[in-house]
């Protein structure tokens, strides 16, 4: 992402003592523009205490987080995007409006009800955005790579969506453990849980390799920094 701003400007902003503040929040602003972090439910996000680093970038939250975020010294508080699929979407609205820019529906049968989409702006007064070609085409991709299941996961969708709308030159995956690294086994904080929730994570890793190349982004766990 290029973001333009001429010498007078800088120095307009750097050295009027009034616009002080105003300039060190711009720079948090635009550094986080460049710096996403999509926060999922793997066991590594527990590992280290890093809700601090998360809170600095952009952050999408994935639907079923709000517990998670009492634990604020691991998982942050920051929430900018919320992602759910369209089946679940009006749950979304329990994360509380003030805190998210937008919300996110993934359409992964397919096809979805616009009805559930306009109820949750009606409910939150936030935009929602669905789109609906952008995942069927990727749905497409996955299952043509020989993806042994109907959709790739919500995980998946949120990161072609980031990528989509927001061009991030770093995205980065809190929580992401078994599409990062298959041979592990699947494991969500949220439940407890272990065993396969029938996602072909395998895939997913291939499917991740082309989503870097389609947009350019930098994609990589947020451990790695």
């Amino acid at each position: 992402m290029v973001i333009g701003i001429t010498k007078e400007q800088l120095d307009w902003l750097i050295n009027d003592p009034e616009r002080a503040d105003y300039f060190e929040n711009t720079m948090a602003a635009l550094k986080r523009l460049n710096r996403v972090c999509i926060v999922g439910h793997g066991p590594s996000v527990r590992e280290k205490p890093r809700g601090q680093d998360i809170d600095q970038c952009t952050v999408v939250r994935l639907k079923n987080c709000k517990r998670l975020l009492a634990d604020k010294e691991h998982y942050g508080r920051r929430i900018d995007y919320a992602a759910a699929s369209t089946e679940t979407l009006k749950g979304l609205h329990g994360l509380g409006a003030k805190h998210v820019k937008e919300y996110w529906g993934y359409p992964k049968r397919g096809k979805y009800n616009a009805k559930v989409a306009q109820e949750l702006q009606d409910l939150t007064g936030r935009p929602v955005w669905v789109p609906l070609t952008l995942t069927n085409d990727w749905n497409k991709r996955f299952r043509d790579l020989g993806g042994q299941h109907k959709n790739m996961s919500l995980g998946m969708a949120a990161i072609i969506m980031v990528c989509e709308k927001l061009k991030p030159e770093n995205l980065f995956l809190a929580g992401f453990d078994t599409m990062l690294d298959p041979d592990k086994e699947y494991y969500t904080c949220l439940k407890e849980r272990k065993g396969h929730p029938g996602h072909d994570w395998a895939t997913e890793h291939i499917l991740l390799d082309q989503v870097r190349a389609e947009y350019d982004t930098v994609i990589a766990p947020l451990w790695s920094e």
